[in-house]
């Protein structure tokens, strides 16, 4: 600790303030030759592992996908079944997120899907702020999703979990996180272009208090939905 909380006073960053504070311990207790080639070995030691050859692997085949154009491919795919919906623009954006994360195991990669999708959102009357707000969420579904990089370390340093469960258990937070915000709001001008126009404003009101009488959660969103 002695080294440690300096180091973080001078503004070190964590990783290399522990590295560092560890390896001043280890020359002070063994002396200089052997705790450098004790930390060597523990490094090669850590390093030396198969299931790690999934990251970089997952992240070469990221960026030659993104550069390749494949994510204005999968926003197309997106669109084509999520477009006409109320907020479409929104859903497509956290699918085709979602499934840029999967492919990449990466949040970083998957909120490249933003570069292309968030002018749109502009363009169909989304605020700014919420388009990248949306992007920036559906993006952290590339952490949970499976294949994720952080499964993969999460493995390794929790003593060898299995990361066949990980990947498993990762699936059904990974999709909630995904699609449980996509019907809390959608912008006035694709609600007029798309809802209003198909249910006339007397059965669209009855239908709305049959929902509400059901399901007493509902009221909280269907004023958004429908643009009040």
């Amino acid at each position: 600790m002695g080294g440690f909380v300096p180091l973080l006073v001078l503004g070190v960053r964590v990783a290399f303030a522990i590295g560092l504070a560890t390896v001043a311990t280890m020359m002070l207790s063994i002396g200089p030759t052997v705790a450098l080639t004790t930390v060597a070995q523990r490094m090669a030691t850590g390093l030396d592992s198969f299931t790690l050859l999934a990251i970089p692997c997952l992240i070469l085949a990221g960026h030659p996908m993104n550069r390749s154009g494949i994510a204005c491919r999968l926003i197309d795919l997106a669109r084509s079944f999520l477009g006409p919906l109320p907020g479409g623009l929104a859903f497509v954006n956290v699918l085709a997120s979602m499934l840029f994360g999967a492919i990449s195991g990466s949040a970083v990669a998957a909120s490249a899907i933003g570069a292309t999708v968030g002018p749109r959102m502009v363009d169909e009357a989304y605020d700014r702020d919420f388009a990248a707000a949306v992007n920036i969420t559906a993006a952290t579904t590339g952490l949970v999703i499976p294949p994720s990089n952080v499964l993969i370390v999460y493995s390794l340093a929790g003593g060898g979990a299995s990361i066949a469960a990980l990947f498993l258990a990762g699936y059904l937070p990974g999709l909630l996180t995904g699609f449980l915000p996509t019907g809390t709001w959608s912008p006035v001008g694709e609600v007029e272009r798309v809802v209003r126009p198909l249910l006339p404003p007397f059965v669209a009101m009855l239908i709305a208090l049959a929902l509400v009488a059901a399901f007493p959660g509902l009221s909280l969103w269907l004023p958004s939905l429908f643009g009040y």
